[in-house]
């Protein structure tokens, strides 16, 4: 398989990595578990000179200046809705997802604006290298930076109108956007916004043919040459739609039996290429509910996972999904109130943390940018360090064949790392047992 970062090191890692020494991992359930929050973590300072460090740690809040994303995004309200927003304290910055521009050496970035916790826009602006805002205005393509992506909100009588949940990402030689949103017929639909033409649109499936009542969300771009849009519909199947045509057509189901339901491990941030290789990475985040003693609540954290696609015939695996990264440097303050680890509360200020790109990735030195949606209220900005060595443990363990786990991995990890049981199950144990002492008494 060709398999080459620049200067070919991935080639020259593979051919050294005659076995995977301390890093092997350790079975649970039937899934790999590699130890990976002692293997990924936020930078520290004695790393990299790197101006935002806060804290000791490479992470920093972005999007600071509400300020300015206010006075842009009156001009797009109602005179109903400019009253009722009298300071930039009505907007909730969330879901940021950026991509590096090389021709420009900068980041942009695309984030939600969540309105008076009623309806939503999407902001774009540039970033530095150093992560600090650049608000120089530029077009890219047809598209205003920075400023309001020009996607028409609906008047609805319903709550949560207006784009949700972007990820950016580059399709050939264009930039676009795939988001959610309440269509005119009251659908949650997936839609794409193309920043050369400002141009936006619905994707449809089949099944959206039926009648049928659904909500889109979370499509996960897989970008594998510039004649495909690839996008990941669900990971439960690993099922794979193809909507190169999808301004005139429905999205074609490529790769992957039928589930519509999602399971635990759900999309986050677009697949990226490993250097050259055919193996693609992201950043997913598990979804799952947890309950332990009086706390009980849906709780997300990101989710290392990894496809494999082979060309002629095409062929779609997903090879690897890992145990929950807790990321714990960025839960606590200045991100959150907590002022240690052993404070950190899943269903409180830890319960949502996902990642929502992986926007830049330098494997020689192993320094990953990211960014995270951090409660639905800190958007936040990352140099993360170990992606590089996992990815390269299990690809080899993939080429060698000794890689296993099904498509419920993130669902037993997740109950392991946070040592909790699965709640069906133990909603099944608990009417067994009650069945059982029913039992019993009527026998007596």
């Amino acid at each position: 398989m060709n398999f080459k970062l620049s200067l070919g090191l991935i080639a020259i890692l593979l051919l050294i990595k005659c076995t995977l020494g301390d890093h092997k991992p350790v079975s649970f359930k039937g899934c790999p578990v590699f130890d990976i929050n002692k293997r990924v973590y936020v930078m520290q300072n004695s790393r990299l000179s790197w101006p935002p460090f806060i804290g000791g740690i490479a992470a920093h809040k972005i999007f600071t200046d509400t300020e300015f994303i206010y006075s842009m995004l009156r001009l797009h309200l109602s005179e109903e809705e400019s009253c009722s927003l009298q300071s930039a304290n009505g907007l909730n910055l969330m879901f940021p997802a950026a991509i590096w521009l090389p021709e420009k050496k900068m980041y942009l970035v695309v984030v939600r604006l969540f309105l008076n916790l009623t309806k939503s826009y999407l902001y774009t602006s540039f970033f530095d290298s150093d992560w600090r805002e650049v608000i120089t205005e530029d077009m890219v393509g047809a598209t205003q930076v920075p400023g309001i992506l020009p996607i028409e909100v609906y008047d609805y009588n319903v709550e949560c109108s207006g784009p949700e949940d972007p990820r950016i990402f580059r399709f050939g030689k264009e930039i676009y956007v795939i988001y959610n949103m309440i269509d005119v017929d009251l659908r949650r639909k997936m839609f794409l916004y193309r920043f050369e033409t400002g141009e936006t649109w619905p994707l449809e499936i089949v099944e959206h043919t039926w009648g049928t009542a659904y909500a889109e969300k979370n499509w996960t771009p897989l970008i594998v040459d510039d004649e495909h849009l690839y996008f990941v519909y669900n990971h439960k199947n690993f099922q794979i739609l193809d909507c190169t045509n999808s301004r005139k057509e429905l999205c074609n189901r490529v790769s992957g039996e039928p589930y519509s339901l999602p399971a635990g491990l759900r999309g986050g941030s677009p697949y990226v290429r490993f250097g050259s290789s055919n193996y693609f990475v992201s950043l997913g985040y598990s979804h799952l509910k947890y309950k332990k003693g009086i706390d009980c609540c849906v709780f997300y954290r990101p989710t290392l996972t990894i496809a494999a696609i082979s060309k002629n015939p095409d062929k779609f695996d997903l090879i690897f999904q890992s145990e929950p990264i807790d990321f714990q440097s960025l839960l606590i303050e200045p991100f959150t109130q907590y002022n240690s680890t052993e404070h950190i509360k899943i269903c409180d200020a830890g319960r949502i943390m996902m990642a929502l790109s992986i926007a830049n990735w330098d494997y020689e030195e192993d320094v990953v940018d990211i960014t995270l949606n951090l409660n639905d209220a800190v958007a936040l900005a990352a140099k993360v360090t170990g992606l590089t060595d996992l990815a390269l443990d299990v690809i080899s363990m993939h080429e060698n064949g000794s890689l296993y786990g099904g498509d419920d991995c993130v669902e037993k990890l997740v109950y392991r790392h946070f040592d909790f049981e699965d709640p069906e199950i133990s909603a099944r144990n608990s009417l067994r047992r009650r069945r059982m002492k029913k039992t019993a008494v009527d026998n007596n």
